[in-house]
């Protein structure tokens, strides 16, 4: 049987993107990070995917702290 995916919490991803929690939830409903919801409905992030994004340019094309702040 394949080994199930590893799932990260929105404050595990927060952490490696250096943003808040709320700006996960964000990205996520903007489609920028990829997302599945579990049968309790919470929200949780392919490991794999979010680091290897955190890798190399983040969830969206740019710098990924310069989205925070509003306007």
């Amino acid at each position: 049987m394949p080994e199930p995916k590893r799932l990260l919490s929105r404050r595990e991803v927060a952490a490696i993107f250096g943003v808040s929690p709320h700006t996960v939830y964000r990205w996520a409903r903007e489609g920028r990070l990829p997302v599945l919801m579990t049968l309790g409905g919470r929200r949780r992030y392919p490991a794999e995917e979010i680091l290897r994004l955190a890798q190399t340019q983040g969830p969206f094309s740019g710098d990924i702290k310069s989205s925070g702040g509003r306007r």
